[in-house]
Formats: C-alpha cells, structure tokens, sequence
C-alpha cells in the first residue's frame, strides 16, 4: 500500500523570506505539501499492489491522475500569483495559505490566518509571534 504526495517549492518566496532557492532542491525545500487525494478529485487515498492487480491498469490510472490533475495544472503556473488559480492554497491549512498570502502582498490576511492557527494550538503553547518568526514573515505586526 502506498500514497502519493505532491510538494511544491517556490523560487519567489524563498527570495521574500530571505532565502536563495537550493540549486538541487528535495521535498525539505519545499512550502507547498498536499496528498494527491487533496488535490484530484476521484483519486484514491492509497494505492493498494498485490498479486491480483493489473500493474499496466494501475500505472495508467496513476499516471492520469498525476499528469492530468497535477502536472497539467502546474504547467500553467509561471508566477506566483499564478499558482491561485490552481485552487490548491487552502489545501495545506495551516502556515502555507498564511506564507502565500503574505508572498502575494496581503499581509492583513497572512497576519490573520497565523493568528487562526497560534489560537488553534495556543493549548500546545504555540505563539503568534512563534510562527511569524518560523514562517520568516518579519513584515507582520508583532503582539496582541
């Protein structure tokens, strides 16, 4: 049994938090994360191989839903505002949707979704102020 994850790293906002874009990046540089599941529709949570399943039949239901629900869509994403319109920003919910907001220059909704998620986990002591500093997003307002 396996899944299939997706990540997505972002030149541009490396650059506005501070930080060069890797020359041989891996899924650690990564900002974007989703399962496929996430982000395609009809795609399965897990992908089940035994012996009584047709390797050729899977491979191409596999390859429609990467190339056609993936690849397709991220072919049209030049720009950073681009990747908008692919409707997967909401898909992570916590810190990306914040970063992207803040990247695109609406500071005022990145402040507000990372104080959404520090009331959400205020229990496990995490902070406002901890995750503006995590998430390298020094523009934001610091305090209450």
């Amino acid at each position: 049994m396996f899944g299939v994850s997706v990540a997505v790293m972002f030149d541009a906002i490396k650059r506005i938090r501070g930080q060069e874009p890797p020359r041989l990046p891996g899924p650690g540089n990564c900002e974007f994360f989703s399962d496929l599941r996430g982000l395609v529709e009809g795609s399965p949570p897990t992908w089940q191989v035994d012996e009584r399943v047709d390797i050729v039949e899977m491979s191409e239901k596999l390859c429609g839903f990467v190339v056609d629900g993936v690849l397709s869509r991220l072919d049209r994403v030049e720009t950073l505002s681009d990747f908008e319109a692919t409707g997967w920003v909401p898909a992570m919910p916590w810190r990306f949707p914040a970063i992207y907001a803040y990247a695109m220059g609406r500071w005022d909704e990145a402040e507000k979704l990372l104080r959404e998620e520090a009331a959400f986990f205020a229990d496990r002591g995490l902070t406002y102020e901890q995750l503006v500093e995590w998430c390298r997003l020094p523009g934001l307002k610091a305090g209450p």
